[in-house]
């Protein structure tokens, strides 16, 4: 080779003494060289982050992104302590996995609360109370335990007259109305 290597990554091995096991073999780091130019190692995993950071943008399957606010975290630690190139691949998967664990777990729809949008099928059946009565020609108002469609109170009709404080469950969606009847 001529020593010109253009828009190409070459890894190279560098051995140091910094990072010695108890048997006294030497671990080698490992570098990028770019165009012959040594990168850090921060800068590059802030590099890595940003890229997989942007590409959750592209394709937004709430997932990558773990991935590069961990790579980001590598790189800043970096900044502060020098670590061997295996334990920041280590640091980088085990805070991926804590990452997506952590922000899952809080983003992650509620267990138990029928979203906007669901269809009428998981709404039949469910069991509120009246707070306001209803008749046939009059609408009342029903709430329920825990928020169904996005909301926990919602206007409702009925064959027969209900009164206020009696449980009633769905069985029917009318567009914006539920259409109820006593348990």
């Amino acid at each position: 080779m001529n020593g010109k290597m253009s828009h190409s990554l070459v890894v190279t091995a560098l051995e140091t003494e910094s990072f010695r096991s108890d048997a006294g073999s030497r671990e080698l780091e490992v570098q990028l060289t770019v165009v012959g130019n040594n990168w850090p190692s921060w800068l590059i995993w802030i590099v890595l982050g940003v890229i997989l950071i942007v590409a959750e943008g592209v394709v937004p399957s709430f997932f990558i992104i773990f991935f590069g606010i961990a790579a980001c975290v590598v790189g800043l630690l970096l900044l502060l302590v020098k670590f061997p190139l295996s334990f920041q691949i280590v640091l980088w998967l085990i805070l991926s996995v804590v990452f997506l664990v952590l922000f899952r777990k809080r983003f992650s729809p509620k267990a138990g609360v029928i979203p906007v949008g669901t269809s009428t099928g998981d709404v039949v059946g469910q069991v509120g109370v009246l707070v306001s009565p209803v008749e046939p020609t009059m609408r009342g108002k029903v709430r329920f335990t825990k928020p169904v469609l996005g909301s926990e109170e919602w206007p409702c009709v009925a064959d027969a007259p209900i009164g206020e404080g009696v449980r009633v469950k769905v069985v029917a969606v009318e567009g914006q109305i539920v259409k109820v009847e006593k348990c």
